[in-house]
């Protein structure tokens, strides 16, 4: 049954089903967009070994998946909440340019 209503909302849009049968089907909440947006934002951060600007990182994803940031009415500001929280997780550091900018660069692992 779960696959039917999928592939039904595959066929005619996300749109016809309410939030109840989204979350069943997807198995997250309406909205969840909001992880994908994180994940491109930290697989940017990961990719990159210089530091990188909140609009270095939307360049990046507008090459990626321009419709993502389309969705976002700033995306500088959507992406920069993202890399600040990513720094409070640790897994991203907050760096200042020679230009007095900020930028964020992933906290590689050693091992």
């Amino acid at each position: 049954m779960k696959q039917t209503i999928a592939g039904l909302a595959n066929l005619f849009g996300p749109d016809v089903l309410n939030a109840e049968l989204q979350e069943l089907v997807t198995g997250r909440k309406p909205g969840g967009a909001r992880a994908g947006f994180t994940r491109t934002c930290r697989l940017v951060l990961m990719e990159n070994t210089r530091p990188m600007s909140a609009r270095d990182v939307c360049d990046q994803i507008r090459e990626r998946d321009p419709v993502m940031l389309s969705r976002h009415r700033d995306p500088a500001a959507s992406v920069t909440t993202v890399l600040n929280r990513l720094t409070e997780y640790g897994a991203a550091r907050a760096v200042t340019l020679p230009n007095g900018r900020r930028a964020w660069q992933w906290v590689r692992e050693e091992g």
